[in-house]
């Protein structure tokens, strides 16, 4: 996988200012049993980069997905790629859910905030906007929601655990590998594909 740099999209790639609003509820724990709840975390260190994602949905198996990313990713970087996975996975694989309300909890105020900023335009910051205007079209309602992290929602904690695992897990390929810009030395915005690493479900 080649290295990349995180450079800022251009002007002419930004989507209109009102379509890059997004929805942040005010600050609650508590599952919503109506909604499809999508909990992301990262696990970091100068060694391993990881990104757990556990999706919830009343009455069926839990979804939990495990990302690896290369060492020089912010900690911003791997909670917003997470969010990414998530609305792509709900495109692809919940496209024909009666419910199609979706509610993503993070323990990252500064990656809310860096969407919620009509003045970010990091690439993965732009191509959640984007996803969120795709799946606006197709009747899809995505609402964000920062949660309090280790204090027993089982939502996050399973997200923290898979995070966890998936940063020592060296059969997984590296998903992302657009580094920080401020490390660039030289223009460098080429486009790459993130892959996806599925392990087996449970039951919750």
């Amino acid at each position: 996988m080649n290295l990349q740099f995180d450079h800022d999209k251009l002007p002419k790639q930004w989507l209109h200012p009102a379509d890059r609003a997004i929805t942040i509820d005010e600050d609650n724990t508590q599952e919503d049993t109506t909604h499809i709840n999508i909990y992301t975390d990262v696990s970091k260190s100068e060694q391993v980069v990881g990104a757990g994602i556990a999706i919830i949905r009343p009455g069926t198996t839990t979804v939990e997905l495990m990302y690896r990313m290369d060492t020089r990713c912010t900690n911003n970087q791997v909670e917003a790629f997470a969010i990414l996975k998530t609305l792509k996975y709900v495109q692809t694989n919940l496209e024909n859910d009666v419910d199609k309300i979706t509610k993503v909890y993070t323990d990252s105020r500064t990656t809310l905030e860096s969407l919620h900023n009509l003045n970010k335009h990091t690439f993965l910051t732009e191509q959640i906007r984007r996803n969120l205007q795709e799946m606006g079209s197709r009747e899809w309602a995505s609402r964000f929601r920062w949660t309090k992290a280790h204090v027993g929602t089982t939502g996050n904690e399973l997200a923290d655990k898979l995070a966890e695992e998936a940063s020592c897990k060296t059969e997984i390929p590296i998903s992302y590998n657009r580094i920080p810009n401020k490390l660039d030395t030289k223009p460098n915005d080429n486009s790459n594909r993130p892959r996806e690493h599925k392990i087996i479900s449970t039951q919750v």
